[in-house]
């Protein structure tokens, strides 16, 4: 059986094989002009999305998506936590919801927080980081992603320790997650999280299943 490779976007996620060349080439050309024929077929992607269900009333979602890996999610905003024998790994802490986290992380584990993943440095998707910082808790980011943070000067966005420029291989308890910088998406810094043993990707704000694919949103 083929096996799939489950993303994770601004609002839904999905599992993807074939499509993935295809969808990806899209995100990075930029459709800067539109096509000499603007008819465009039907596009069944080879994998599947997943309509969130019902939050509740804790305030957010938590769902296994593989041995160790997590999807987190307010409803509105996703992100990924990773519990290892080392100690845990989370990405993006959302502003406002950084206590849920806490409080969903404590729900799987006992263990501490050790990296922090920024996907890139806009305050919806890292305004919580402070909850997260310090304890021995080393924050990675893209080197743009840095960059930008300095020139904010936020105390809630703590610097990144890490700065990658293209890649970045972070290992610990047995799982390696790769980041990537493929160049502006959403915005400069804008990196992707891959965990290659568990096929599970993380593109933040680049793609939304059913929707159009935008590039520099942030900026416009």
């Amino acid at each position: 059986m083929e096996k799939k490779i489950i993303f994770l976007f601004g609002i839904r996620f999905f599992g993807i094989s074939r499509a993935l060349i295809i969808i990806m080439t899209w995100v990075f050309s930029g459709c800067a002009t539109s096509p000499e024929n603007p008819h465009v077929d039907n596009f069944e992607p080879d994998g599947y999305y997943e309509p969130l269900p019902s939050i509740g009333k804790k305030g957010y979602l938590i769902k296994q998506l593989a041995s160790e890996v997590y999807f987190f999610s307010t409803g509105v905003y996703n992100n990924l936590f990773i519990v290892t024998s080392e100690g845990v790994v989370i990405t993006d802490p959302i502003k406002g919801k950084g206590k849920l986290l806490k409080k969903a992380i404590r729900e799987i584990t006992s263990q501490p927080v050790r990296f922090m993943i920024y996907s890139h440095s806009h305050i919806d998707h890292i305004g919580d980081a402070h909850i997260f910082s310090g304890d021995g808790v080393q924050i990675v980011a893209q080197v743009e992603t840095g960059k930008a943070l300095k020139r904010y000067r936020d105390k809630n966005r703590p610097l990144p320790h890490i700065n990658f420029g293209t890649n970045y291989s972070l290992s610990i308890g047995g799982i390696t997650i790769e980041l990537m910088y493929m160049g502006e998406g959403h915005g400069k810094g804008n990196s992707i999280v891959y965990i290659p043993s568990r096929k599970i990707m993380m593109y933040v704000d680049t793609v939304t299943p059913k929707s159009v694919p935008f590039k520099n949103f942030a900026y416009t």
